[in-house]
């Protein structure tokens, strides 16, 4: 059964993560029984794209890998950044060019809330709307999903992400649920695509010269050259200044040479000829399913010995003066600090936020004997006279050199990262957890992160999205081995993580 799982992802792009294996299993046994073949292999011959039963067994098993899950205005920070500043800018762009017309794609847009939060943002954006052609796609490969969307009717689950106010502005009871406005409805096709298999750009569909392209949540879900064939597919049907939203660090390893990155404190924006910084693909794998899963993860190039710290790892020594002078000075972490190390000698130099209290951290090297062999350090020069000021007290220089590192490296999950222990160092919550969820969005996995954003989080009394980011370290810390250390957090196991978000 191996094999055949191995051969089923070379053959429909999409992943099969160690957790789904067993279902995966079960749902090719249901359908080998359901077509009368006589032994699974043979399933595989209904993959093939000859074969009448093609489509309809890659829209069952793309129901079975992945989860459907969205609802309206999903990632505020996407959405405001959406509705603030970039549409706008598309539309100030179409009225310059004297050409009221604006194409919008929710690809991958299962049963419509995406899709219709576009339209709804577009709809508040534009009084004048009805002077202007808007072309609106919502596409998605299960059928089933696209018919659920055509009806625009929800329960109230599908709002969680949104106020009262919104629920009763846009839609209308429908017995225990909640309908859609048909002015809004109206704004929107649905149509099924097969990004991985169909051809694309596709203009007597429409599906060409768009000016925004939303994919988000979906990569997770490919194998790697399923990734790259489906972004170059989704670029050419950008127009030329178009722009491509993903979800939060999906396209990292991933992205055509003729867009361009644009850092953003809420997203990223990959644009086709457009004015940001072009940043070449990150080599090595997407990150999706492994952890940690990339090189700015680890400190040194190498796993520690065991039984002790790594070549070159000192001990961390506080910052000088902190806002607040309530951290003890100690050269090593207390009950409430974790350690944050980093490489000494010509490495970048440790420092140190405080974090929750867990099990006390002794200071060997961040690197885990666990992680991937691809996973490696930034040795940047630059990176680590950042850090080595930062150590030596050297806030307001340390800061100033970060802010170039990030412009000059929007893509570097380790410049925010620094970033955000320099704005909590210098008073500055807001900043440090702005700089936290930029590390987020570009390193899913980075459990340092979600830690640090958790406390700065309950600290500020943001108690629904601490809540969140808890489940979210949950389950990140699910499949990990208990023993094994945590990057970023010195001597901290996963397994005490796991018992102090447990409580």
């Amino acid at each position: 059964m191996k094999h055949l799982i191995d051969t089923l992802v070379l053959r429909s792009g999409l992943q099969v993560q160690h957790n789904n294996r067993e279902r995966v299993e079960h749902h090719i046994q249901a359908r080998v029984q359901a077509l009368g073949l006589h032994q699974p292999e043979a399933f595989l011959d209904c993959l093939e794209p000859d074969s009448p039963h093609q489509a309809r067994e890659l829209e069952l098993l793309a129901e079975v890998l992945t989860t459907g899950e969205t609802f309206f205005m999903r990632d505020a920070g996407q959405m405001q950044f959406l509705r603030e500043t970039l549409l706008p800018e598309l539309v100030a762009r179409r009225r310059s060019q004297g050409q009221l017309r604006l194409r919008l794609w929710s690809s991958a847009c299962a049963t419509g809330e995406e899709a219709y939060s576009l339209a709804i943002l577009v709809s508040e954006l534009l009084p004048d709307r009805f002077q202007w052609r808007l072309d609106l796609y919502g596409t998605d490969v299960s059928r089933a999903a696209l018919h659920r969307a055509q009806a625009g009717v929800y329960s109230a689950w599908a709002f969680r992400g949104c106020d009262e106010a919104f629920r009763q502005r846009h839609f209308h009871p429908h017995g225990d649920q909640w309908r859609l406005h048909q002015s809004l409805r109206d704004l929107v096709r649905f149509l099924p695509c097969d990004l991985i298999r169909e051809g694309l750009p596709d203009p007597g569909r429409g599906l060409a010269e768009m000016d925004l392209i939303l994919c988000r949540n979906l990569f997770i879900y490919l194998h790697p050259e399923a990734i790259e064939g489906v972004t170059h597919k989704l670029a050419a049907s950008l127009s030329e200044g178009g722009v491509l939203l993903t979800g939060h660090g999906e396209l990292r390893a991933h992205r055509p040479a003729q867009l361009q990155v644009e850092a953003h404190p809420q997203t990223l924006v990959y644009r086709k000829g457009g004015r940001g910084t072009t940043v070449p693909p990150q080599p090595g794998k997407a990150g999706q399913g492994e952890y940690p899963p990339s090189r700015t993860l680890r400190g040194p190039s190498s796993a520690p010995p065991a039984g002790g710290p790594a070549p070159g790892v000192k001990p961390i020594t506080p910052l000088t003066s902190p806002p607040g002078g309530d951290r003890p000075a100690t050269s090593r972490p207390t009950g409430d600090q974790i350690a944050i190390t980093r490489p000494s000698g010509d490495g970048p130099a440790p420092v140190r936020p405080r974090y929750p209290p867990v099990a006390p951290a002794s200071v060997p090297a961040d690197a885990s004997a666990n992680a991937p062999a691809d996973a490696k350090a930034s040795t940047s020069p630059d990176f680590s006279r950042a850090w080595r000021l930062a150590d030596a007290g050297r806030l307001q220089e340390a800061q100033e050199l970060c802010q170039r590192l990030r412009a000059q490296n929007p893509m570097e999950a380790e410049a925010h990262f620094l970033a955000a222990v320099l704005a909590e160092e210098l008073g500055d919550s807001a900043a440090a957890r702005d700089a936290l969820r930029k590390v987020i969005y570009l390193e899913p996995a980075m459990i340092a992160a979600h830690v640090h954003l958790e406390r700065l989080q309950s600290l500020a009394a943001e108690v629904e999205v601490a809540r969140k980011t808890r489940e979210t370290l949950a389950r990140l810390l699910a499949d990990l081995p208990a023993e094994m250390r945590v990057p970023w957090m010195g001597d901290t196991r996963v397994g005490e993580l796991r018992s102090h978000y447990a409580r």
